[in-house]
């Protein structure tokens, strides 16, 4: 045998052997694991067996609802687990949200068991979150939430399976919709036809028609960019500005601030920036705004009340809202992913009106929180004061809607009173 031949047979045993060696480990491997695996005893396997098959073990999860379930296991569990208070909060959240779609759904006030909770029922609540106006991001939180309670239960016993649907695709970036003023004219138009609200949360009537509530509404959310919940707020996590958050005419509450407003001032902390930084935004009112105010707050006796004080209705709200625009047949421009305007669209509308008119104006007066890198500060009284003046003219010569004018009978302002004497 010549010394290549040799050399060869050699490797092939090499080979051999290390294929052995490592088959030998592999095996003694498998052997630890089966060894550190924790069996059940036969009598422990049956148990369980037993108890998804007994009835009366399943009989909770027939009767009890996502709250009970909440309050009895889910927040409990968590709470040992030690999580933290936000991620509570944000389960606690979805939940509520959760029966007020059921309430909507069912207002005969049937309870809908955990049990009986399946996929369509998960469908139906994200795209119920959708038409009220929640991102993406939010609807597939508040889903997953439902299925972690879900999940509680089945770990408890008290179901047998555990519903779940695929997350909700979304655009790394919003669409920009926005109002025209054509949009804004047509709508403003089809509120002579306006059914709802007419009466406050303590069911006394409105001190205005259901027409001039909208319209109210439109000039205050066009003007300063509201959240939806900020200015009418029909979920009781969300406190909407009141009385308390409207200044009269003279130096502004903001004690950095030295300017003096004509019209008054609205000074609230937006909902995103609550949690960052406690100081109020502060932007002056204008004489359309101020009008707007002061027939929303008119016969106000306690200023703690909220400046719009309509009904705690969800689907009042969005059911109208989605009726006048529908009467007005407007609709975002095709293509750009949205079907139909929503209340939120207010915001983006005020923000880029007001960059048009002043360049850099729209995230001081419209306020924005903290992105979640933290690379962008939060806007506050504090940073607002650098830029008050401009962001004052600004509001002070902002072209608006000429609809607008229709909603106040007289001028707002003495010197308007005195020239128009």
């Amino acid at each position: 045998m010549t010394d290549r031949q040799l050399s060869n047979s050699e490797a092939v045993h090499r080979e051999a052997v290390m294929g052995k060696k490592k088959n030998k480990r592999k095996r003694a491997k498998s052997a630890v694991k089966e060894e550190k695996k924790i069996v059940e005893p036969v009598e422990q396997q049956e148990d369980t067996h037993r108890l998804l098959r007994d009835p009366e073990t399943l009989k909770l999860g027939q009767t009890m609802t996502i709250v009970e379930l909440w309050e009895e296991y889910v927040q409990p569990s968590l709470v040992t687990l030690k999580r933290r208070k936000t991620t509570l909060e944000g389960i606690r959240r979805s939940i509520e949200r959760w029966e007020t779609w059921w309430t909507e759904v069912c207002p005969s006030g049937d309870r809908l068991p955990i049990a009986k909770i399946g996929i369509q029922h998960l469908k139906e609540f994200r795209d119920w979150l959708d038409d009220k106006g929640h991102e993406v991001p939010t609807q597939n939180t508040a889903v997953a939430a439902i299925s972690q309670a879900l999940n509680c239960a089945k770990d408890n016993l008290l179901i047998k399976t555990s519903p779940k649907i695929k997350r909700k695709m979304h655009r790394s970036v919003a669409p920009k919709i926005v109002f025209t003023n054509d949009d804004i004219a047509k709508l403003w138009e089809v509120t002579n036809r306006a059914r709802w609200p007419r009466l406050d949360r303590d069911r006394k009537p409105l001190p205005y028609s259901p027409r001039d509530a909208w319209r109210i509404a439109i000039v205050l959310y066009w003007h300063f960019g509201f959240r939806t919940q900020e200015l009418i707020s029909n979920e009781k996590e969300y406190i909407p500005i009141d009385g308390t958050n409207i200044h009269p005419p003279g130096l502004t509450p903001n004690p950095t601030g030295r300017m003096e407003g004509e019209y008054g001032w609205v000074s609230y902390v937006p909902q995103k920036q609550s949690r960052v930084k406690p100081d109020p935004l502060v932007v002056p009112l204008t004489r359309i705004t101020r009008g707007a105010l002061d027939m929303a707050m008119e016969n106000m006796v306690d200023e703690k009340r909220p400046v719009m004080n309509w009904p705690m209705s969800s689907a009042s709200f969005y059911n109208e809202w989605h009726r006048l625009c529908e009467l007005a047949d407007i609709a975002p421009r095709r293509g750009s992913g949205v079907s139909r305007f929503l209340i939120k669209h207010f915001r983006k509308t005020a923000s880029t009106n007001l960059d048009t008119h002043w360049p850099g104006m729209g995230e001081h007066i419209v306020g924005h929180a903290s992105d979640r890198s933290g690379q962008k500060s939060s806007v506050s009284a504090k940073h607002y004061v650098n830029n008050e003046e401009a962001a004052y003219k600004c509001m002070m010569t902002l072209p608006f809607p000429d609809c607008f004018e229709t909603l106040l009978p007289p001028p707002w302002s003495e010197s308007d009173r005195a020239a128009a004497a």
